[in-house]
């Protein structure tokens, strides 16, 4: 139990200096985003909503599909 304790305490730590230091930064305080980079961003959201509905339709199917092996 203590060992997850520890390990919750340097994850925490760790992203409040992540976002001190995010904060601070002059070059995240000017970036915005471009219509080319959004469109990029948006085709790998969608690229992996098409991975996740054929991960799950390939796990239906062999959860429904039991193959016997003799």
């Amino acid at each position: 139990m203590r060992r997850v304790e520890k390990v919750k305490s340097k994850a925490s730590a760790a992203m409040s200096a992540a976002v001190i230091t995010s904060m601070t930064s002059p070059l995240l305080a000017e970036a915005s985003v471009t219509p080319s980079l959004k469109n990029t961003l948006l085709s790998v959201v969608a690229g992996g909503v098409v991975l996740g509905a054929i991960a799950a339709a390939v796990i239906g199917v062999s959860s429904f599909d039991k193959v016997s092996r003799k």
